[in-house]
């Protein structure tokens, strides 16, 4: 491998990727930058600051006969009403149609990406109310030329920075507008306009045929924003390259890997998916759209989902501690997908249909999943010990157990696994790992977490159970059945109750035992009321409804002064279906 410094001006690449001959290997992510990114991008470019260095890979010399591909820049950009990227997939280039030199961006993608496509490609963007069927509409980036500043303190393009404080340390303006908006020509420069310029022969008499209306005010700025912008376009050599040659492709995917750790963060994932992108022509393809269908029933899953599992399904228990892919391991995810997807929608279903777990609100760990499809699918797609596959994931999840430790976790568990005869015994596993250990004093702990992500990941869990409200796909709030407000106020203090208890009722009020799931209208109308008087408004199921749904006894009274005897009585009751339900 040979590596060398070069220099280009922002035309000349923008144009070898125009015609292809800058191109992206199939390691790169997707286009992810904002748009005010790409207008502090500009800004930087304006005032002249380094705007960091490119990597390219000369591919002159590659061996197309590898497994692996190459993709076309984006032509074509789409942006939210809030600004972020809309994903449009980039077009697959054939290697037989490639010219001589041709380079492969291994970093710099969202930097060019952005030039491109405010020079010469497009961007568009949808209004945030407008339905679906209206279709995209077509953004230009414009440059005010009264803009502009001799004194910027700022440190230039820094690329994790929140949109609002990028906004607020630009010298000049630039501004995504729709072309429909028409902005005063006057005073606002469509920036592709900029092409216009390249000749330096004729740039003044293109300048002063652009400013001809301009108001005198601003004129000279005007003018001296054009020029400038002209030549940090096609004048400056900006792109300060790193550019490899006699480069194998493991060269290549190790560079982007460390070179990657900076910018706009990948996560360790996200590079060890570039690996088997590098191996796998159609893993892109296969596994977004895979992950489409699956989070289409209200659940999250992601690629590195799909890369911890292939670790857990075919890696050694190195590869699963150090999150390491190698060329067997992506041969046996490619050659197995199949197989892989029906365990994984045979895991689903059984989650959903025998556990009640159907969609995101009631997961804590998605990768509490994988040890169940681990067992499925070495039992030729099929759920076996479906008693303790429950008691594993309701643990699993209710503990929040794969918070504190992931990648060991699954090399014990794996290693259970596989001891079991590939079935899933939650009496080896919590033999093995104490995490997964329930005892009393672990119950108690559950029924005292205050109210939180875990109190309502508890609730929709033992709901499945029948336990609380039915669900039918709207949206529940969780709601203190004794309302939170009523303990703040000394004046809402039942008589005979002492101060240390009603102080004591203030803490207990947040906890489990008086908590429940409610639908969010109705949550809403309940609000601050007492227990009694809500459920006398028309808004509120009757009483004989409510006890029914919390297997309350009438004979347990609902009222403020009792809700020492209300909580110790439901305390008991969800401590009950909790060992029903974990042990």
């Amino acid at each position: 491998m040979k590596a060398k410094p070069k220099e280009y001006n922002t035309y000349d690449v923008i144009d070898g990727i125009h015609h292809n001959n800058i191109i992206l290997p199939s390691i790169q992510r997707d286009f992810v930058w904002t748009k005010q990114q790409v207008v502090a991008l500009y800004d930087s470019i304006m005032l002249g600051y380094p705007i960091s260095t490119f990597l390219f890979w000369n591919i002159e010399d590659f061996d197309f006969s590898q497994n692996t591909y190459f993709y076309q820049f984006l032509k074509e950009v789409s942006f939210n009403f809030q600004g972020k990227t809309g994903q449009i997939t980039s077009s697959k280039i054939d290697s037989n149609v490639l010219a001589k030199n041709t380079i492969a961006v291994l970093d710099g993608q969202q930097r060019l990406t952005s030039l491109y496509i405010t020079l010469i490609g497009q961007a568009k963007t949808k209004a945030k109310y407008k339905k679906a069927a209206g279709g995209l509409t077509v953004l230009e980036l414009y440059l005010d030329l009264g803009s502009g500043s001799d004194f910027f303190d700022d440190e230039g393009l820094i690329e994790g920075e929140e949109d609002e404080a990028i906004r607020d340390n630009l010298a000049y303006t630039f501004d995504f507008q729709l072309l429909t908006n028409n902005p005063d020509k006057k005073r606002w420069f469509k920036v592709r306009d900029i092409l216009k310029l390249k000749d330096i022969n004729n740039r003044e008499k293109e300048i002063n045929n652009i400013l001809s209306a301009i108001e005198i005010s601003i004129y000279d700025n005007a003018k001296n924003n054009l020029n400038l912008l002209a030549k940090r376009i096609f004048d400056d050599k900006i792109i300060n390259v790193a550019e490899l040659s006699e480069c194998e492709l493991d060269e290549a995917l190790e560079i982007f890997i460390r070179f990657n750790r900076g910018g706009t963060q990948l996560s360790k994932s996200d590079l060890v998916f570039s690996t088997i992108e590098s191996r796998w022509s159609e893993a892109k393809d296969k596994i977004e759209k895979y992950l489409v269908s699956l989070n289409s029933t209200k659940y999250n899953f992601s690629k590195d989902f799909i890369v911890r599992l292939a670790l857990v399904l075919f890696g050694q228990n190195r590869d699963i501690q150090k999150t390491i892919i190698n060329n067997e391991i992506v041969k046996q995810l490619k050659n197995n997908w199949d197989k892989i997807i029906k365990s994984i929608n045979t895991t689903i279903d059984f989650l959903s249909s025998i556990c009640g777990i159907t969609s995101d609100r009631e997961i804590s760990s998605y990768i509490s999943i994988i040890p169940i499809i681990y067992s499925v699918y070495n039992n030729n797609c099929q759920t076996k010990n479906e008693n303790d596959i429950k008691k594993y994931i309701f643990r699993s999840l209710v503990l929040n157990i794969f918070s504190r430790r992931t990648n060991s976790l699954l090399v014990d568990l794996k290693k259970l696994i596989i001891n079991s005869d590939f079935l899933i015994s939650i009496e080896d596993i919590e033999n093995k790992v104490i995490d997964f250990k329930i005892g009393d004093d672990r119950l108690e702990q559950i029924l005292d977490n205050d109210k939180s992500f875990t109190t309502q990941l508890t609730l929709f869990l033992m709901g499945n159970n029948n336990v609380f409200l039915s669900r039918d796909g709207t949206e529940y709030h969780q709601d203190h059945i004794h309302a939170s407000s009523l303990f703040d106020n000394y004046n809402n203090k039942p008589y005979g109750i002492s101060d240390p208890d009603w102080i004591r009722w203030g803490k207990m009020k947040n906890k489990l035992p008086n908590l429940q799931l409610l639908k969010g209208k109705p949550n809403q109308t309940k609000s601050k009321k007492n227990l009694i008087d809500w459920l006398d408004s028309g808004d509120a199921p009757t009483e004989t409804e409510f006890r029914k749904t919390l297997n309350l006894p009438m004979e347990l009274s609902l009222k403020l002064k009792d809700f020492e005897d209300f909580y110790n009585y439901r305390k008991e009751l969800l401590k009950e279906q909790l060992k029903e339900m974990l042990l």
